[in-house]
């Protein structure tokens, strides 16, 4: 049931963001406890396989952006490292570099080949690997992590990885959107429609 909740709730989410519909609300907060919340999420999928989960972030990271749309995109990130390492750890990193936040989750995973990475972030698709029938998924939560990132949050999402030795997922948005930001994503959203 929770599944099938979440599969509804990114189909309407990124129906919204197509639509032009999914609007942004700024506030200030400070990113630590976010990140609490996110390790409270994933902790007893990690402990269940013995994995080691860790999450550093300096206790002063304040940031002003969606804290939503944050949250969602971190947490699938981190559920998605921990949910196809089968051995080893998952390390999250939280930084300030130049105006931006960067988050840098780091899996010691299956990994993911060339031409899975060129497709990765399409929607529907899935890694192909042994770890496919048993883990739940749809295709569509790192293409909503993007739409959200790049139409949103004035973010992007970069990927390192090589096959059998993990990947590496990299956040970066800028720690205050500006309100220019957002009307320009605004009218990205509604020249699409």
């Amino acid at each position: 049931a929770k599944h099938l909740l979440s599969l509804i709730s990114d189909v309407i989410d990124i129906s919204k963001i197509e639509a032009g519909y999914l609007q942004t609300h700024i506030e200030s907060f400070a990113l630590k406890p976010m990140l609490d919340e996110v390790e409270q999420v994933v902790h007893h999928i990690a402990e269940g396989k013995h994995l080691y989960l860790s999450i550093h972030c300096d206790e002063t990271i304040t940031v002003e952006t969606d804290r939503k749309r944050l949250y969602q995109v971190i947490l699938n990130v981190v559920s998605n490292a921990v949910k196809y390492t089968e051995a080893g750890s998952v390390d999250v990193q939280a930084e300030i570099s130049n105006d931006h936040l960067i988050i840098t989750t780091k899996d010691t995973g299956i990994g993911i080949d060339q031409a899975s990475l060129e497709k990765l972030v399409r929607p529907f698709e899935r890694v192909e690997s042994h770890l496919k029938i048993k883990t739940l998924g749809t295709g569509l939560g790192l293409y909503l992590t993007r739409k959200i990132l790049t139409q949103l949050l004035s973010g992007v999402i970069e990927v390192k990885s090589q096959l059998d030795l993990g990947s590496t997922f990299i956040i970066k948005v800028p720690i205050k959107i500006s309100e220019q930001s957002i009307q320009n994503n605004q009218s990205i959203l509604e020249d699409h429609t």
